[in-house]
């Protein structure tokens, strides 16, 4: 039996990460059942800004604790204090090898900040978005 490394999902300062797992699902193939793997985040934007994109970076590794999958998957605008459930799939989700993960963050894009500005004619004095 092989030393499989633990699974881990590392969220950071403006992105938590409240529970992730690997889902081993089904896929009816037209009665062609495939045994099928994503790991499953939920995520909160705990900001209080969107954040405007994140990508993450995904190992799979076997029950040696070897790779055998590195992917990378976005996702766009995540709202604050929000909770949100991903999946992420490996490049061949029928691996039957997939044990455990490591799940990364790799970069946020945080949406741009609003402004307005003025000129010698005209002074702004108050500006917002309508919701």
């Amino acid at each position: 039996m092989g030393n499989l490394i633990e699974s881990i999902a590392t969220g950071n300062e403006i992105l938590k990460i409240l529970r992730h797992r690997i889902l081993d699902t089904n896929l009816d193939d037209e009665n062609d059942e495939k045994k099928f793997k994503v790991v499953e985040l939920e995520i909160k934007n705990i900001s209080s800004k969107t954040i405007g994109s994140v990508l993450f970076e995904a190992e799979f590794f076997d029950i040696d604790g070897r790779i055998v999958d590195i992917i990378q998957h976005k996702i766009y605008e995540i709202q604050p204090a929000i909770s949100y459930t991903i999946h992420i799939k490996p490049s061949n989700p029928e691996n039957d090898k997939i044990k455990g993960y490591h799940i990364d963050i790799v970069n946020v894009v945080k949406a741009p900040e609003s402004f307005a500005i003025g000129n010698e004619q005209v002074i702004i004095m108050k500006h917002s978005l309508p919701e």
